[in-house]
């Protein structure tokens, strides 16, 4: 008998995932968002944050550095570029799990976010735009002296 470990962590993501899935679909429908419109696929995100700064971290395989666009307008920021599909003459493709095409994704951007310093690096099929926080919004600590 084979015991099953569960990770609730992961079913939850899943649920959201599909949640996000049922939004986009709604609001593309509806003629909403630009930014939801239906791409051809769509690259994995992981956001993260320390003291000085938020991170994108964005994983592009197969791409290179003049394939992507980064841009930053009214509190978003929008990263979208294509990926070529890669055909080869006298090739038969029996199944295809790659994806190819235009992506788009956008992110609503905190208020305490330094605009004139985001910065974006390309290396290796991963892009990371660091966000870094204005000085009011980084952490402080003060000690206090004890009587």
């Amino acid at each position: 008998m084979f015991a099953r470990i569960w990770y609730p962590e992961s079913e939850l993501l899943n649920l959201v995932e599909g949640m996000n899935r049922v939004a986009n679909r709604v609001a593309r429908q509806n003629g909403r968002h630009d930014s939801l419109r239906q791409t051809s696929w769509t690259p994995p995100v992981d956001i993260a944050e320390d003291d000085h700064n938020f991170y994108l971290i964005i994983e592009l395989p197969g791409l290179e550095k003049k394939d992507v666009k980064v841009h930053y307008e009214n509190g978003v920021l929008t990263i979208k570029g294509q990926k070529k599909h890669r055909q080869q003459d006298g090739v038969v493709l029996h199944r295809q799990e790659i994806p190819f095409g235009e992506f788009e994704r956008s992110f609503k951007l905190p208020e305490q976010i330094d605009v004139g310093k985001i910065a974006a690096n390309f290396q290796r099929g991963v892009l990371t735009v660091t966000l870094p926080k204005a000085e009011e919004a980084r952490p402080k600590q003060i000690d206090v002296q004890i009587k």
